[in-house]
């Protein structure tokens, strides 16, 4: 006689595969709900860029900066310089 507990039937599942299943299962139902919105829009973070100047002297107030200024998915983030001035 047969110990029904050694041999599983071809019905059972495994504990392994309920789990993988189930967890893949939430993470797409609950993917929309966990990323927001923004990140697939027109203003994702992706389509921007974000600009951090060092050194910024008489060049930099004069060319680089204003040529950055008038378009709308660049953004100066940070400027630095070590002329107190």
């Amino acid at each position: 006689m047969e110990n029904p507990m050694t041999k599983p039937t071809k019905t059972a599942i495994s504990r392994r595969r309920f789990l993988k299943t189930t967890s893949c299962a939430a993470a797409i139902i609950g993917f929309p709900t966990i990323v927001p919105a923004s990140v697939f829009g027109q203003f994702a973070p992706s389509k921007r860029i974000n600009i951090g100047a060092v050194g910024v002297g008489r060049i930099s107030r004069v060319h680089d900066l204003p040529s950055i200024l008038p378009y709308d998915h660049a953004k100066i983030m940070a400027v630095c310089d070590l002329d107190a001035r």
